[in-house]
């Protein structure tokens, strides 16, 4: 059961710490000093949500509000770091994630003995939960949108050698156009078989597009 949970704990990861840790959560984040706390209420909601069906089991209920309370901790000592030494680069970006990972698959070794009841609501929310198909598709839509955004831009910057703090953005409609171009490929990829044709089509079109300096 260990993979079960983990899957589901890291979803609730990924949507908080990515999806809904949006421009407006991260600077209120790094302003204020109760501004972590918001962020950590955000992962404390969904990591509850998506390991609702455990909590017949008390010590589920202790892991899940040790491990908010760490991301907490570690997301506040990251903020102090980069501060304090102005180094807030893809290291430290994959750093804290694989540290928070880690944690993630810790907890989900401490309730591997533990099986999960019916998720409460309608049946279809139980046929969502229960699938590892859906979620691992939803892990990997996540990865390959938001986080890979952030990843490309510090690869980016230490392609041009930029020692400058942080990293900027594109705005607008050339965003979530890089994210729709990357998710219709992970769409396909996941898919499968002749899928994968399409693939290559859309890859040879991105190709295009930048050597003719339109994208």
């Amino acid at each position: 059961m260990f993979l079960f949970f983990f899957l589901r704990l890291l979803l609730a990861h990924l949507i908080a710490d990515f999806l809904l840790q949006t421009d407006k959560v991260f600077k209120i984040k790094v302003k204020f000093r109760w501004g972590v706390l918001l962020h950590g209420l955000i992962v404390g909601i969904f990591s509850v949500i998506f390991t609702l069906p455990y909590y017949y089991q008390p010590q589920v209920i202790v892991y899940i509000v040790l491990l908010c309370i760490i991301h907490i901790t570690q997301d506040k000592a990251k903020i102090i770091y980069n501060l304090q030494i102005e180094r807030n680069n893809l290291w430290t970006f994959l750093g804290d994630q694989i540290l928070h990972i880690g944690l993630i698959a810790a907890v989900s070794f401490g309730v591997n003995n533990v099986y999960p009841l019916k998720y409460p609501g309608p049946e279809i929310f139980e046929r969502i939960y229960s699938s590892n198909k859906i979620i691992i598709f939803t892990i990997w839509l996540i990865i390959l949108t938001y986080s890979m955004l952030i990843i490309q831009e510090y690869i980016k910057k230490i392609i041009a050698g930029d020692t400058k703090e942080g990293i900027v953005f594109l705005k607008g409609w050339i965003k979530y156009l890089q994210m729709l171009y990357r998710s219709s490929i992970g769409i396909f990829i996941f898919l499968g078989e002749f899928w994968h044709i399409i693939v290559i089509l859309i890859a040879v079109f991105g190709f295009y597009l930048v050597k003719k300096n339109k994208l």
